[in-house]
């Protein structure tokens, strides 16, 4: 019987395991493939090809960059304290590209997608005045009855959600009480649940009637500064189409479908640019990178200028920053580091 000539199956991740130890990927890379092995919709799809295509890797090895030739340069310093008048780079110098260095962090970790919330759906919160079709809207839009209709102003009280179907997957639509004053303990309460839900808006839709004024819009202090999507409803009932005094405002009407399709679209684009779904070069951040990048920014911040009167224990530092960020990758050795110190400068001459 023939053995196979010793051949085995693989065990799980071993044909990316042995691609990272030979050197042909890093830990984004492997990270990226298992990513999209686990995707489980579009938004998870995307990010997970972004590590696959190097985003994350090409930003660490920029960074990692700018730390190791401050390092060399220091490390110069440390080589060459004996020589008299040889100075490599001043404590200012220093100053400055630490400086680039942690504003490069920050940044990414203001901006980057946190990946644990890439399986949750998108929230889009339809706010306005009471008896604008808000809960027709939601309902015409998801061809589900979930919200209840009624001519009879301040039917919603409570928020209510339902599943909107997309080519981006699938949108969670929020209904809430319309806008009114809080005069009394109901409507206090349904004031805060407003609240609550437009707090975790990734949109916010300003449903307005077909007779209302779009240059003068309503305001709901519960959406904060946000900048609403304004749609008007009801155009149905205008004997001759209203022009919209704004080419932002999408006219709809909830009871014929008219402009339905476009405002799906407009919904679509606007969280497209909201959380990333078309962005080519989003950075997608799991635990592990933020963890590490969180420990790099700290050792950074606590090396000091004072530090570079003593270069050993600033080069100490550097080292351990840019150990840390190297473990992203996994990609960053010491020899890294004396090759930029003999081939950066014309040592000996």
């Amino acid at each position: 019987m023939h053995d196979g000539g010793g051949a085995r199956q693989a065990g799980p991740g071993e044909f990316t395991a042995q691609a990272f130890f030979n050197g042909k990927m890093d830990l984004t890379h492997a990270e990226g493939i298992a990513a999209t092995i686990a995707a489980g919709n579009e938004r998870q799809l995307r990010a997970a090809a972004n590590l696959r295509d190097g985003d994350l890797h090409q930003w660490v090895a920029q960074t990692c960059e700018q730390l190791a030739d401050l390092l060399a340069l220091v490390e110069a310093e440390i080589d060459f304290s004996d020589e008299s008048g040889v100075h490599f780079i001043s404590a200012a110098d220093i100053q400055t590209r630490l400086a680039a260095v942690l504003e490069r962090i920050i940044l990414l970790e203001r901006c980057g997608q946190r990946w644990e919330g890439l399986d949750q759906l998108p929230v889009v919160v339809f706010t306005g005045q009471a008896n604008v079709g808000k809960s027709s809207l939601i309902n015409a839009l998801t061809g589900q009855p979930r919200a209840i209709v009624s001519p009879v102003a301040g039917t919603t009280r409570d928020a209510l959600s339902t599943l909107m179907p997309s080519r981006l997957g699938s949108i969670r639509l929020v209904d809430v009480a319309g806008i009114e004053p809080a005069s009394h303990e109901l409507s206090n309460q349904m004031s805060q649940t407003r609240l609550t839900a437009l707090q975790t808006a990734d949109l916010v839709v300003l449903i307005l009637d077909w007779q209302d004024d779009t240059d003068n819009l309503p305001h709901d202090p519960a959406a904060g500064g946000s900048h609403p999507l304004v749609v008007q409803n009801k155009i149905d009932l205008a004997q001759a189409l209203p022009r919209a005094t704004s080419s932002e405002v999408i006219q709809v009407s909830a009871l014929t479908g008219q402009g339905l399709e476009e405002l799906r679209a407009v919904i679509c684009r606007r969280l497209q640019i909201i959380q990333g779904f078309g962005a080519e070069h989003l950075v997608t951040l799991n635990q592990r990178h933020r963890g590490l990048l969180a420990a790099t920014r700290d050792a950074l911040a606590h090396t000091t200028v004072a530090d570079s009167s003593h270069a050993e224990l600033l080069a100490s530092d550097l080292r351990h920053a840019l150990n840390l960020l190297g473990q992203i990758t996994g990609t960053i050795s010491p020899d890294d580091i004396l090759g930029r110190i003999f081939s950066s400068f014309c040592i000996g001459k």
